[in-house]
């Protein structure tokens, strides 16, 4: 794939900017079943658009972003001016609002609301960001950071993370005022304490799905990781997966969705897991390299296959019917995230990585300055969104 790297015509205003970064990691070795080629060449992508952002923080520890028919949602925090959920125009990356929040989250759009789920559960009008209600008592057991959420028209659901005294539950608030419809925790034989990963929505909604460890020796040494089948209006549990026990390290994390199977990356056992709904049981596993994790970081599904990629630079395709791996490709440093665009998939190692989806090619950085750090993406309509310390960027992904 040759493509010609294309700014559009928009004023710039690029700042310097301060970025949290985790440290880069080891090149290990990956085993694989097809190593496709990993030759380097040019980035890939048109660059429609670069918003500059004051001198701040772009959230690099969070990695999830997210969008809606108008805007990209990302974490910033700003020097002397506080942590920010902000919305930007996705025609031109204009800042169309900027939110005060307590906690960073990962944000869940939902037609005219925007909800915020860290240390306080916000809902926030999607046109102007004001806060229509919060959830919460703002302690840290009560806390909703960096748990995946979710939402339909009636309810708002999210995950208490669980804290040092071993709670660890999932919510349902009602979605017009942020009162209290359903709570439930979870209870395992020998199990000493919970960490919530995610609560989502199936996508035929008919199931909520909620993704947890049970600690056996809190915290996280020797754990299940667990997949549970919730009623969306009662919180009552169908039915539940349990894999691992007092003597394994497993770890949820969160959910992904092909057909019937339900999809997670378990960092203690170092592989991803495919969990069927009509059996009610693990399907298929796929490793990736031994000695990596991941940060509660859900695969990708695209076009029949699952992709994800490991802290020790390992990135892999793996049929999505049946764990069968396509290809594998190891790359210096390591990744905590990555999404689908187009053709490509992206993974956010230091700069950016682009990776072509049916070869594995490493198709270059996706920031050209060494300074910038990766922060929130996210991707929608062709579109690859980034907020970074180099500002926010928007890139077509024509491949």
């Amino acid at each position: 794939m040759n493509y010609v790297v294309v700014s559009a015509p928009y004023p710039l205003n690029v700042h310097v900017a301060l970025a949290l970064t985790l440290a880069g990691l080891a090149l290990a070795a990956c085993s694989t079943a097809e190593t496709a080629d990993i030759d380097q060449v040019s980035p890939t992508l048109e660059t429609l658009w670069t918003a500059g952002q004051p001198v701040g923080i772009a959230f690099s520890t969070i990695r999830k972003g997210a969008v809606d028919a108008d805007r990209f949602y990302a974490i910033r925090e700003r020097v002397g001016d506080g942590r920010a959920l902000v919305a930007y125009d996705r025609r031109d990356g204009a800042e169309a609002w900027r939110q005060t929040v307590v906690g960073p989250c990962t944000v869940v759009p939902a037609g005219d609301v925007v909800y915020c789920p860290g240390d306080y559960l916000y809902a926030l009008d999607a046109r102007t960001g004001r806060v229509l209600w919060r959830h919460g008592t703002g302690r840290a057991e009560d806390s909703f950071q960096l748990v995946d959420a979710d939402a339909d028209a009636a309810r708002v659901y999210g995950g208490v993370a669980g804290a040092a005294d071993g709670t660890g539950r999932v919510v349902a608030v009602d979605a017009r005022t942020g009162e209290l419809v359903w709570e439930r925790t979870f209870e395992g034989p020998g199990w000493k304490g919970i960490r919530m990963a995610a609560a989502t929505l199936a996508p035929d909604g008919d199931d909520l799905f909620v993704s947890f460890s049970g600690e056996y020796a809190p915290p996280a040494i020797y754990s299940a990781a667990a997949v549970a089948a919730l009623d969306p209006a009662t919180g009552t549990e169908r039915w539940r997966v349990v894999d691992g026990g007092p003597e394994t390290d497993r770890e949820g994390s969160a959910l992904a969705f092909s057909g019937d199977l339900v999809l997670y990356t378990d960092s203690g056992g170092q592989e991803v897991v495919a969990v069927s709904r009509r059996a009610r049981a693990v399907a298929w596993r796929a490793p990736y390299t031994p000695g990596s994790f991941s940060i509660n970081a859900a695969p990708v599904v695209a076009g029949g296959r699952v992709y994800y990629t490991d802290t020790l630079g390992g990135v892999f395709a793996v049929d999505a019917a049946t764990g069968r791996r396509a290809w594998a490709v190891e790359r210096p440093g390591g990744f905590f995230t990555q999404l689908a665009c187009g053709g490509l998939l992206y993974a956010d190692d230091q700069r950016g990585a682009l990776f072509d989806l049916g070869t594995g090619r490493h198709l270059g950085p996706l920031l050209a300055d060494d300074e910038a750090i990766p922060g929130q993406a996210a991707s929608a309509d062709g579109v690859l969104y980034l907020s970074a310390s180099s500002g926010v960027h928007a890139f077509a992904c024509t491949g």
